[in-house]
């Protein structure tokens, strides 16, 4: 499981610096575009949309039942609307610490550092 080292956001997007191995300096940066939404919670806190699926691996597209699915039963979320959807997406990133759930339209880029 990856530690978050750093979570930017602003006008370009959304970055993440993650960190696998301390000693060998594995991190990678994944970038978001034209994001509609992050949040960032301690793991405990959704454990609700995890299966035991989600022990194999560290990032995730997020299909159905996610925080997607739920911010689309709110009346004023637009996004959710088929009139305003532009084909956004969730994806989870679980870390050693908390995780962090983004809604884009594009899949992100991921670059060794």
């Amino acid at each position: 499981m990856p530690f978050i080292d750093d979570i930017h956001y602003s006008g370009d997007g959304l970055k993440i610096i993650v960190r696998f191995n301390p000693d060998r300096g594995e991190s990678y940066k994944i970038s978001f575009a034209d994001v509609k939404g992050f949040r960032v919670l301690e793991e405990d806190d959704i454990n609700e949309f995890f299966e035991p699926t989600h022990s194999i691996g560290w990032f995730f597209e997020v299909k159905d039942e996610g925080w997607f699915s739920l911010e689309k039963i709110r009346k004023s979320f637009l996004t959710g609307y088929d009139e305003y959807y532009n084909g956004e997406k969730e994806y989870l990133m679980m870390s050693a610490s908390f995780c962090v759930n983004i809604i884009s339209r594009f899949k992100p880029e991921i670059i060794q550092l």
